[in-house]
C-alpha cells in the first residue's frame, strides 16, 4: 500500500520539476534514486522533508525544493491514517487518494473500482501511460479536474508532451488479450 503512495509522490514530484522546467533528473528514477539517497523512501518520510532538507539533499535551487516540499506535502494520508479509515469507515466515506492507494484498475468489480464507479459513473478518470502501466498520480489531477466539474476527456497530456488516454472504471489498455474491453471509442490493447 505504501509503495503505491510513495511512487505517486515521486511521480507528482518529476511532474512538478518538468514543468518548471528543471532538468537535472533526466528520468523519474534519477529522482526516485537521489530522494531515496537522502532517506526519502515512503511517502511519510517525504512528506516530512523541509524543502531546506530538499535543496541541500537533492542540490536543488531554493523555489524548486520549496516546491518540492509542497508535493511531499499535499494530500499526504499517512500509513498510520489510512489503516484506520479502512478500519472504522466504509468505503463511501475513504478519500479518493485511499481509493487509488488500494486500486487494481484490471479488477473492475474490486471494491474500490465499484466506488469509483459509483462516484464517478462512466466519466474516464483512469489514466495509463503507453506501455500500459497506471499511472495513479496522473488518475488523482483527472480525478481532481472532474471534482472540479471540469469537462471530461479521453486524453490527457503528461508533462513530457506525451499524450495518453484516459479510460473509465473497468476499462484500458491491459495486457493480457481478452482481459477486458476497451472502453468506447478506445482501441483495444
Amino acid at each position: 500500500m505504501s509503495q503505491t503512495a510513495y511512487a505517486a509522490k515521486v511521480e507528482e514530484a518529476f511532474r512538478f520539476l518538468q514543468e518548471a522546467n528543471f532538468t537535472k533528473f533526466k528520468t523519474q528514477a534519477d529522482l526516485q534514486r537521489s530522494l531515496e539517497r537522502m532517506g526519502g523512501t515512503t511517502a511519510g518520510l517525504l512528506a516530512q522533508a523541509t524543502w531546506e532538507d530538499l535543496e541541500d539533499g537533492l542540490g536543488v535551487p531554493r523555489l524548486i525544493a520549496r516546491g518540492l516540499a509542497k508535493v511531499f506535502r499535499s494530500n499526504t494520508l499517512d500509513e498510520d491514517s489510512a489503516e484506520k479509515i479502512e478500519l472504522h469507515k466504509s468505503i463511501t466515506g475513504w478519500p479518493v487518494e485511499l481509493i487509488l492507494r488500494k486500486l487494481d484498475p484490471t479488477k473492475p468489480k474490486s471494491p474500490e473500482a465499484v466506488e469509483l464507479k459509483r462516484r464517478f459513473g462512466d466519466r474516464p478518470i483512469i489514466v495509463f501511460d503507453n506501455d500500459g502501466t497506471y499511472l495513479e498520480g496522473q488518475t488523482a489531477k483527472v480525478i481532481a479536474a472532474a471534482e472540479r466539474d471540469e469537462p471530461s476527456t479521453d486524453y490527457t497530456t503528461m508533462p513530457d508532451g506525451t499524450v495518453v488516454s484516459v479510460y473509465p472504471v473497468g476499462y484500458g489498455p491491459f495486457r493480457f488479450e481478452g482481459c477486458m474491453p476497451a472502453a468506447p471509442g478506445h482501441a483495444a490493447g
